[in-house]
């Protein structure tokens, strides 16, 4: 018995071996460099959601290389103090890919932009916390945003991309974190995670796992509207249930801060899809409209990227990629700023 075991082993054992070996020389999938979230023990004792205290080259994407730094809280940037200091504006900055900044600098997202413009208008200290979460929507936000409320924000900024309601079809971000925290604190997991959490394998599998996840989505959005292209230039799907619970869990967020006496500010950053008008629909003026009815206060950053007048392909990152690119949050930022400053919706001390 021991024999045929020993030979199913080692045939395994080297198929693996074989199949790591061809993924990491085809350089199609990145061994390792990933920003991680936090293991259980971590995130009972910070508020952010990655791993915290790293220098990473992330290669998630051949073409669209970057470096990441995750600052001692879990938040994307340099560290900064987890009590303000005496007369320090802080921001708190929500969304997906688009805060967080998905392949560009630390120094070019658009938070880090917007501390930098906000610091020229103001003049005490200004810290503008990075908690952005690449593929999260409003529902995993309300978390990241409640986990952040510690560090006493004078202001909370939700940045609401075009993906961010589609996402709402799909299965619950927030739920997997907090499974695959617990699956790799604990055996057998926990075990091997650190070895090969780097491998191409891994990686690959956390690939097709997005796929699948993103096809399901699809599939889901083509049967509320048989009739409705799923391709960009055609209206999608209404999808009036994920539209209704995005704005239920909006209406959640700003009573929440309401409650603990901190002001909110929507921003809505368009797809290229929609500043270039490629799109038949207009999920922005929907968004535009919920906003609205909350009484909330709301900047669209589509009339300042429309009036830039660069090409697509400079404020976003095309063909690789849809997110902004740092031309684009330059841009983005700048008029964030001044709207912030010029509508009062900040403390005292900025003009």
């Amino acid at each position: 018995m021991a024999r045929p075991f020993l030979l199913v082993a080692t045939v395994v054992v080297v198929a693996v071996v074989v199949a790591e070996t061809l993924l990491q020389v085809s350089g199609l999938t990145p061994t390792r460099g990933g920003v991680f979230t936090v293991s259980a023990e971590t995130f009972e004792r910070i508020p952010g959601i990655f791993e915290p205290g790293r220098d990473i080259q992330v290669r998630d994407h051949p073409e669209l290389r970057y470096a990441a730094t995750i600052d001692s809280l879990g938040f994307r940037g340099p560290d900064f103090a987890r009590t303000p200091a005496d007369h320090e504006l802080r921001v708190f900055v929500v969304g997906d890919g688009f805060v967080f900044g998905s392949f560009v600098e630390d120094d070019r997202t658009l938070p880090s932009r917007l501390e930098a413009g906000l610091a020229e208008r103001c003049s005490g200290p200004v810290t503008v916390v990075n908690a952005g979460l690449p593929g999260s929507t409003i529902r995993d936000q309300i978390r990241l945003v409640e986990r952040g409320l510690e560090l006493d924000p004078d202001l909370v900024l939700v940045v609401f991309s075009e993906d961010d309601v589609r996402d709402m079809v799909g299965p619950s971000m927030w739920q997997d974190l907090t499974r695959n925290r617990e699956a790799k604190s604990a055996p057998p997991l926990g075990l091997v995670y650190p070895m090969i959490r780097n491998s191409a394998l891994w990686n690959l599998g956390l690939r097709l796992r997005s796929a699948l996840v993103s096809r399901r989505i699809d599939d889901a959005l083509a049967d509320a509207d048989p009739d409705a292209g799923m391709a960009p230039e055609d209206p999608p799907p209404e999808m009036p249930e994920a539209r209704a619970a995005y704005r239920e869990v909006l209406t959640s967020l700003r009573n929440r801060l309401a409650e603990a006496g901190v002001p909110l500010v929507f921003a809505i950053y368009p797809s290229h899809l929609t500043v270039y008008g490629h799109w038949a629909w207009d999920q922005h003026r929907w968004i535009e409209s919920v906003a609205a009815e909350l009484e909330i206060p709301t900047i669209s950053l589509l009339t300042p990227l429309q009036a830039n007048g660069r090409p697509e392909g400079e404020l976003y990152l095309l063909p690789h990629d849809g997110v902004a690119s740092a031309a684009g949050y330059a841009v983005a930022a700048d008029f964030l700023a001044g709207a912030l400053v010029g509508r009062e919706l900040l403390a005292g001390g900025c003009e």
